[in-house]
């Protein structure tokens, strides 16, 4: 049972590494990211602004305007993103993982690319 285990988490990994190839910021007009460096619960957020600020990744839409706010109080971390349509999605980063982040972004910009 416990190759099983292991094959379970090889397959999340690769399902993971996966949704980030296909992450972009194409149709994507700004991104947000905002945590405390006093919060322990910032994991999140850091991983998301560590993504989206990755050269590769802003090469994909130089126009989107990437932005962060870290904060000397205790507030909670979030991610805004506001799509080309207006459209704005604000993520509590302590209540979502950064793949279902990526997921749920990957699915309004391939909307859009479909409109």
């Amino acid at each position: 049972f416990e190759k099983c285990g292991n094959v379970a988490g090889n397959l999340k990994k690769i399902l993971e590494m996966a949704a980030v190839r296909g992450f972009s910021l194409v149709n994507i007009k700004k991104v947000y990211v905002s945590f405390s460096v006093f919060d322990g619960r910032v994991g999140a957020a850091r991983e998301m602004l560590r993504n989206v600020s990755c050269k590769g990744m802003r090469s994909s839409n130089p126009s989107c305007k990437v932005t962060s706010n870290i904060a000397g109080d205790y507030s909670d971390p979030f991610v805004e993103v506001t799509f080309t349509d207006g459209t704005i999605k604000r993520f509590d980063t302590t209540k979502i993982k950064t793949m279902d982040m990526i997921a749920e972004i990957n699915t309004k910009r391939k909307s859009l690319q479909q409109q």
